[in-house]
């Protein structure tokens, strides 16, 4: 949310249903931030087109350009 990377990584969580939106680096705990939805797409419009991804699946893309690839998140590691 601070604007220092543009997001490459999207998950739907299974769980709970919530969303991750993520930077091309390493995820810290301390950068976790809680926003709407729409706050991201307020940033970044492209990001809208994955507003019917499914829970459990994630997208990526190389830069903020590329078109967005859809995947099933691989299973968490216990």
């Amino acid at each position: 949310m601070n604007g220092q990377d543009n997001v490459t990584r999207v998950c739907h969580d299974t769980e709970d249903g919530a969303w991750q939106f993520l930077g091309p680096g390493d995820a810290r705990r301390e950068d976790l931030a809680y926003v709407c939805f729409h706050h991201i797409i307020d940033k970044n419009s492209t990001i809208s087109e994955l507003a019917d991804l499914p829970l459990g699946w994630c997208a990526r893309r190389e830069e903020v350009t590329a078109l967005w690839i859809r995947e099933v998140a691989p299973p968490e590691s216990e």
